[in-house]
């Protein structure tokens, strides 16, 4: 088994491959020189199957092939017996990996997804949702950083994939919820106004994600966040 950590700091350790984030954009693997400050590191525990380092080098490969400038520029070579196990390991990764803004799964031509963009009117828009039981009240305040309004209700248990156990985004959002534990209470009731970095952030740690939560969110006039912020 593998699994997800998340820190604002951290170093490569054995075993572990280690993905720097300068908000949403993958800016080192591995390392980082001393000039850069990460915003989220990453870091993937992986199973016994697969070598961390030739993760890493992996990870680096598929990213330079999608365009993506890190500071490593070297051509690294990865075991052929190693190469299958690490795409089929990274396909399972990439649902929570591309809501951390890194996409590296080749796939079939389907539409572009669609890109949003912060601005300043946005900011002073109250959006609400109603969910699955959950209900709260956000401001997109600045470019990364949405703010939960104190007082909104959390979804208490994430559902299980089909072989009973947990996905991925379902760890990342209990992750998510255990750094902000302290702010709300043993009902899921937030006592506090919580800080988030993206809308999807917003959607896993109140209810574990399964939805778009760009059309989950509406201001008082029953228009979306989608249609505020859409990329057209």
């Amino acid at each position: 088994m593998g699994g997800i950590l998340l820190s604002t700091t951290a170093t490569a350790q054995p075993g572990i491959a280690t993905l720097y984030y300068e908000n949403s954009k993958l800016i080192g693997v591995q390392s980082l020189s001393t000039e850069k400050k990460p915003i989220r590191v990453v870091q993937i525990k992986t199973p016994e199957t697969i070598e961390a380092e030739y993760f890493e080098r992996f990870i680096i490969n598929k990213a330079k092939e999608k365009g993506i400038k890190l500071e490593d520029h070297t051509e690294y070579s990865v075991p052929a017996n190693q190469q299958k196990i690490m795409a089929d390991y990274w396909h399972d990764l990439s649902p929570i990996m591309t809501l951390l803004g890194l996409n590296l799964v080749s796939s079939k031509p389907h539409p572009a997804k669609a890109q949003h963009r912060w601005n300043s009117k946005v900011a002073k828009v109250k959006f609400s949702t109603v969910y699955e039981g959950t209900q709260a009240t956000i401001y997109w305040r600045k470019r990364n950083e949405v703010v939960i309004l104190s007082g909104a209700k959390m979804k208490s248990e994430p559902e299980l994939n089909a072989n009973g156990k947990l996905g991925f985004a379902a760890r990342f959002a209990i992750q998510l919820c255990q750094e902000h534990v302290n702010s709300f209470t043993e009902d899921f009731i937030t006592v506090e106004d919580i800080i988030l970095k993206s809308i999807n952030e917003v959607g896993l740690f109140l209810y574990f994600g399964n939805t778009n939560s760009w059309l989950q969110f509406k201001d008082e006039n029953n228009r979306t966040i989608d249609e505020w912020t859409i990329v057209k």
